[in-house]
């Protein structure tokens, strides 16, 4: 994957998840667009109506068509950097409040490629498949969290655990968000955090993902200083960074609190 080849999939990423590219946009722009994608898109069970990105001066607002009209009103004429300032965030909170939902994720979008990309190999990781479905039932305490995932992008989500004494400890998994790109969602038990789990499992799926000829996305937020600095010892590079609005419910499992489990 050259650097033209890069570009042109970060671009067809971005087209197809948020509805335009920056590359379409002029220095100060800021662009709506109203995208079926937002009323399908879900993240572990919550729906994201509303998506907000910025690059430098640029902005794309990425909204489901039937919040059009109320979304341009709150932010026609704001500049890029006034959306992603304290006030445009109080504004956008309000606005959240008003449809039953709240805001989600502010933070960073690195991409990675086989240039830039780091691997950290210290640690033997596996990758389970669905056949390893014994695996997912005995670890339930674990895995089950995880499972909206799995089951939301099942053709397309890939899996990557390291066991210590037959225990999980670390989890990543691949997310098909576009025909371009897989991000990734990696979890380390709070007990193990600090020894590389977190690292090794990501390039595992990294590997996976530029072995598949696909663009390795990782996306976190501003506060998870821990994640930031795992996608940039990998060779994770910044290219923008969003917030979303979300609502909806979780299913969740009688009493557990954790997503439902659909093999």
């Amino acid at each position: 994957m050259g650097c033209e080849d890069l570009k042109s999939k970060l671009e067809g990423h971005f087209r197809i998840e948020f509805g335009a590219s920056f590359s379409d946009l002029g220095d100060g722009e800021m662009r709506f667009g109203t995208t079926k994608r937002r009323e399908a898109k879900r993240f572990s069970g919550y729906l994201l109506p509303i998506w907000l990105a910025r690059q430098n001066s640029k902005c794309i607002v990425s909204i489901s068509p039937e919040l059009q009209s109320e979304v341009e009103s709150v932010f026609e004429g704001l500049t890029a950097s006034e959306i992603f300032s304290k006030k445009g965030l109080r504004k956008a909170s309000n606005l959240a409040e008003s449809i039953g939902g709240s805001v989600h994720n502010h933070g960073p979008h690195f991409h990675n490629g086989p240039e830039t990309f780091k691997p950290y190999t210290r640690y033997k990781v596996i990758e389970l498949r669905e056949s390893d479905r014994d695996i997912f039932e005995r670890h339930d305490d674990w895995f089950g969290a995880f499972t909206g995932y799995w089951s939301e992008t099942k053709r397309n989500t890939k899996v990557f655990a390291i066991f210590e004494s037959d225990i999980p400890v670390s989890t990543a998994y691949t997310m098909c968000n576009s025909v371009y790109a897989w991000e990734y969602a990696v979890w380390t038990r709070r007990e193990c955090r600090g020894r590389g789990y977190g690292k090794a499992v990501v390039t595992a799926a990294v590997e996976t993902t530029l072995a598949c000829e696909k663009l390795p996305i990782y996306s976190t937020s501003w506060e998870n200083i821990a994640s930031r600095r795992l996608a940039e010892s990998l060779g994770f590079q910044f290219y923008c960074e969003s917030y979303a609005i979300k609502i909806g419910d979780r299913e969740t499992q009688g009493g557990t609190g954790r997503p439902a489990i659909s093999w």
